[in-house]
């Protein structure tokens, strides 16, 4: 099991270096075939004892595409460090996708079948 997370979290890596980077928050970013979007805040240094904040990370995804009734968008969101991985998500339409995160940098990934339109913030 330990084999397996560990292969996961290294070839997230690869498939997150190897494509565009933008940062959180974006909005309205082509994507195809996949797109890296990366927490830019600084934030404070947090203590043991200091209780974690909670936070949500909210994508949206649009396309006025033929094609879009039939794309199937899928998103990881994942802790920059890749402690945590979350996902993979299914998008279909322009729905928007809520996750709840912690006060950690954080970091989404997205991948489409065609291209479709992006936009990442925080709540």
């Amino acid at each position: 099991m330990k084999k397996l997370i560990l292969s996961f979290t290294c070839l997230l890596g690869i498939i997150i270096s190897s494509y565009a980077q933008y940062p959180i928050p974006s909005y309205n970013v082509p994507v195809y075939p996949a797109a890296a979007f990366v927490d830019q805040t600084i934030t404070p240094a947090v203590t043991k004892d200091a209780p974690m904040q909670k936070r949500r990370v909210v994508i949206q995804v649009s396309s006025s595409s033929p094609e879009s009734t039939s794309n199937r968008v899928t998103v990881y969101v994942f802790r920059i460090d890749k402690s945590i991985i979350l996902g993979p998500y299914y998008l279909n339409g322009d729905s928007p996708l809520y996750v709840d995160i912690d006060d950690q940098e954080w970091g989404v990934l997205v991948q489409a079948e065609y291209k479709v339109d992006v936009s990442v913030w925080f709540e």
